[in-house]
């Protein structure tokens, strides 16, 4: 199945991950940090914009996608959200993350790219 990068309410301890059965579905590796994007906060959930730029972090978690389905329904919440799908690399590896073309008109910079329900 393959590797994601998480960073917004797919984490462990959001909404998005009992929803999604993450804890029977994937398997946890690690938390990990991606550079040359930003984080923006959409209200109730938040996305990444690539930039390019060193200084730009997001932070999130890589799990190992151990279940079709389960991988299948979180690109079809994804995609019908307006997320692309994107191959990046985090520490050496190609991970899957879902991302923004372009930063939503109505979205708030979140500064130090770590996403916080609540």
């Amino acid at each position: 199945m393959g590797l994601i990068f998480v960073y917004g309410s797919l984490k462990r301890n959001c909404f998005n991950h009992g929803k999604f059965d993450f804890d029977k579905k994937t398997r946890f590796l690690k938390d990990a940090a991606v550079r040359g994007f930003r984080m923006y906060n959409l209200g109730h959930y938040p996305c990444i914009v690539r930039t390019g730029l060193e200084d730009d972090v997001v932070h999130g978690e890589i799990f190992d996608l151990v279940d079709n389905e389960c991988a299948a329904l979180i690109k079809k919440m994804e995609e019908a959200v307006h997320y692309a799908e994107e191959i990046i690399e985090v520490d050496g590896e190609q991970v899957i993350t879902y991302v923004f073309r372009r930063v939503p008109t109505h979205a708030k910079l979140v500064v130090d790219g770590n996403w916080r329900e609540g």
